[in-house]
């Protein structure tokens, strides 16, 4: 049976970016027992920090690019869906993209791949939910 994991943002940035953790995530996307998620509204994230950071046009390229990587695009907005980012938003505090990757790690049981200890440290504490630190 094949592992599943969800990229936050922050770790398919990292590996975009050649930054610290790039080889965990790298690993992963070359691991043939792991199937790898990213929820649509991450992915929205990292197309704007490559506008921010770069511009439009690099942006739209990459999003390209990014469509033939080894990663399924969930596009998940049923309302049971929706209801679990919500409890997630408002029982922790977090950003609605984080609360969509923990809803989508749940709905499909799977590992959160992150940096983001800010966010997700003491969500980690309560045993809910599986992490993957990158760094």
């Amino acid at each position: 049976m094949l592992k599943r994991y969800v990229l936050d943002s922050c770790a398919l940035i990292a590996f975009l970016r050649n930054e610290e953790g790039i080889v965990v995530v790298r690993n992963l996307l070359a691991n043939e027992g792991a199937k790898i998620y990213i929820h649509k509204v991450s992915l929205l994230e990292v197309y704007y920090d490559t506008i921010y950071y770069a511009d439009k046009s690099t942006a739209d390229s990459l999003f390209e690019i990014l469509k033939m990587f080894p990663i399924v695009i969930t596009e998940d907005l049923t309302d049971a869906f929706i209801k679990k980012a919500g409890v997630f938003k408002a029982s922790f505090r977090i950003s609605l993209g984080d609360s969509f990757v923990l809803a989508c790690a749940q709905q499909l049981d799977a590992t959160i791949v992150t940096a983001d200890h800010h966010e997700f440290d003491s969500i980690e504490n309560t045993g809910l939910l599986k992490f993957e630190w990158i760094r």
